[in-house]
């Protein structure tokens, strides 16, 4: 005697319940979601790279200040050397003026010794040599000439005004003080009269 149909149908029904019920591919039942679990792992990395971040930039800082700091004692050294050579310059300088401050003394003391004016006068011209040699020789130092000498306001400096020029150039006439160069520069301009402009620019402006 056959089994009646509709109960191999129930059969087959709660065959693909239990299928349906298992797990995938890949999944187990031991291994739940966990979230939360995943977020804590994430802000614990974050934490972890702003702790580096926070190092970096404390390391950088710290190298930037040092650099400051060094960079504020290497000002402080050169302007030291810098100091101690104006003084050493300086010091060579007076030194040798002191010799010629000397001369001068030796040259007026001869007066009282009975010296006559022409020989005090002799010896006062020998100590302006002596400055001019030192100054020329072991500073540079020189004086030039302007008298006949085209007006130059880089070397000159014009303190009255003369007769007209026959040019149409303004010329120096007189040397009120000398100018002096030191190397290749202007040290001091010399004070001069010059020449009043011609009538024919006068006309001519």
């Amino acid at each position: 005697m056959s089994k009646p149909k509709h109960h191999q149908s129930s059969n087959s029904e709660s065959k693909t319940q239990l299928t349906d019920n298992q797990p995938s591919d890949g999944q187990t039942e031991d291994e739940p979601l966990n979230p939360l679990g995943d977020l804590q792992n994430e802000i614990t990395e974050l934490q972890r790279q702003l702790e580096t971040a926070q190092a970096e930039a404390a390391e950088a800082k710290d190298t930037l200040l040092r650099k400051a700091a060094d960079l504020e004692n290497t000002k402080k050294r050169l302007q030291t050397e810098k100091e101690k050579s104006v003084k050493a310059a300086n010091k060579g300088l007076l030194t040798d003026l002191l010799e010629v401050l000397d001369n001068f003394g030796r040259a007026l003391s001869s007066v009282g010794d009975g010296e006559t004016v022409s020989a005090v006068i002799d010896g006062v011209r020998l100590i302006e040599n002596q400055l001019i040699s030192l100054l020329a020789n072991k500073y540079d130092v020189k004086a030039f000439d302007s008298v006949g000498e085209i007006f130059d306001p880089e070397r000159h400096e014009a303190v009255a005004l003369g007769e007209p020029s026959e040019t149409d150039e303004q010329i120096v006439l007189t040397e009120y003080q000398k100018g002096y160069t030191w190397g290749d520069a202007v040290l001091r301009t010399a004070k001069v009269v010059v020449s009043a402009p011609s009538d024919k620019t006068e006309k001519t402006e």
